[in-house]
């Protein structure tokens, strides 16, 4: 991993500062993120992740189209709402069957 001042984001380079200053070598240190494991299954999409995949809505149109013909959450865990990418998948092609 190279650090530079002008390499990574602004919290790898205040990271690399700080370690400096303390008097370690950045290069020496393993990073503090680590690989994403792969998903497995079914993945799970947020509200915001689902507005993205079905074609950058707003949240009222998420919401607009709840009310209307829109599948209701998979999951939900608190007044968080998450749907699974299977069942974003057969509303799509529900779609693309009425066109």
């Amino acid at each position: 991993m190279t650090t530079s001042l002008h390499s990574g984001n602004r919290a790898e380079r205040r990271r690399a500062e700080t370690l400096r200053s303390q008097g370690l070598d950045p290069e020496k240190i393993p990073p503090l993120h680590r690989e994403t494991p792969p998903v497995v299954g079914d993945p799970v999409f947020s509200a915001r992740e689902t507005r993205r995949y079905v074609g950058n809505w707003s949240d009222a149109t998420l919401w607009r189209r709840l009310q209307e013909d829109f599948p209701e959450p998979d999951i939900r865990v608190g007044r968080r709402r998450f749907w699974r990418l299977s069942t974003l998948e057969r509303w799509i092609s529900s779609k693309r069957a009425v066109l």
